[in-house]
């Protein structure tokens, strides 16, 4: 019987493969937080944090998606759907201090759209 342990590092595996594959273009769900990619590199984050802090995959994972993310007048703002989502991510993020960044900063281009 496999540990829970095992499955997280195999789900963690997964996701993994899943970006440095064949795959590297991101889905139309990216800006999804619960079925998208920013759930999954929150799931990163915290695997990375509690089974081996020495991993250093999330970071710039997560930079390369938000880099992706479009902000504009049309933007779906829901929590789950759209865009309100992954800002709470980030948000979060930075306040359990797994990343540094400028969250006013970040805000003015979701308060502006």
């Amino acid at each position: 019987m496999i540990s829970t342990a095992e499955k997280h590092g195999l789900i963690y595996n997964d996701i993994l493969n899943y970006t440095r594959g064949a795959q590297k273009e991101l889905p139309p769900s990216a800006d999804n937080l619960f079925k998208g990619n920013w759930g999954a590199w929150f799931f990163m984050f915290y695997y990375e944090q509690y089974s081996d802090d020495t991993l250093d995959n999330a970071v710039p994972l997560l930079e390369e998606l938000y880099n992706k993310l479009e902000i504009n007048q049309n933007s779906n703002f829901t929590y789950c759907n759209g865009l309100s989502g992954p800002f709470w991510l980030l948000h979060h993020l930075k306040k359990h201090e797994f990343i540094e960044l400028d969250i006013t900063d970040l805000a003015s281009d979701f308060i502006t759209a």
